[in-house]
């Protein structure tokens, strides 16, 4: 309802139809959400809309569009990247999106280089923490994920995205109790996150 106000007072306002694509998703509606995402990346300069985008083709069974977006994503952020580097005005750092970027691309080591780089400038950020154990988590360097998601955890938040890692990764570290509680916390209000770590995440909680 409130994304429908928002697009009555502007029409192409690019988040409020993200919105609507986010709401097609949770309804496991692709094509929907891919027609609603497509909209608004035309709109936006947005890299998470565009990655979501690239994950919608995947999901829909459009492997080589989804591949073919992501490589475009990641060009961008580079260059962004590369300015900020020269420029110190700029503001902000592309590398922690970067991490994530390259984990769907399936390029491990570029993740984990771009993460540390973004480690190294904000070591207590939480939400670098948890880039840099989720990149471990898919190395599957187990060990080293726990260090940095318990880092991570620190001011006790409950995004559920965040502990859905946390549990993924206390699980693969054989703390069965721990990620048995953690998963369940996540995943008690049946929240509205990816699709595929929603799914993992439910599947592993089975066999605890």
């Amino acid at each position: 309802m409130h994304y429908m106000i928002a697009l009555q007072e502007r029409p192409d306002y690019g988040y409020a139809t993200a919105g609507l694509g986010h709401i097609a998703i949770a309804n496991k509606d692709y094509p929907k959400a891919i027609s609603y995402y497509e909209k608004a990346a035309a709109g936006l300069n947005d890299y998470a809309i565009q990655e979501q985008l690239s994950e919608l083709y995947r999901l829909n069974g459009n492997a080589k569009k989804a591949d073919s977006l992501l490589k475009k994503i990641i060009e961008g952020m580079n260059n962004d990247g590369k300015k900020g580097d020269q420029d110190q005005n700029i503001g902000h750092y592309a590398d922690r999106e970067l991490a994530y970027a390259y984990l769907m691309e399936n390029d491990n080591e570029d993740a984990l280089k771009h993460a540390l780089v973004e480690y190294n400038r904000r070591p207590d950020n939480i939400d670098v923490n948890e880039t840099v154990a989720w990149v471990y988590y898919k190395m599957k360097d187990f060990d080293k994920a726990l260090r940095y998601i318990k880092t991570a955890l620190k001011t006790n938040c409950k995004n559920p995205q965040l502990l859905c890692h946390a549990g993924l990764i206390y699980a693969k570290a054989n703390q069965k109790s721990l990620a048995k509680s953690t998963l369940q916390e996540a995943l008690k209000n049946n929240p509205n996150i990816d699709p595929e770590l929603k799914a993992e995440s439910e599947n592993v909680l089975r066999t605890l």
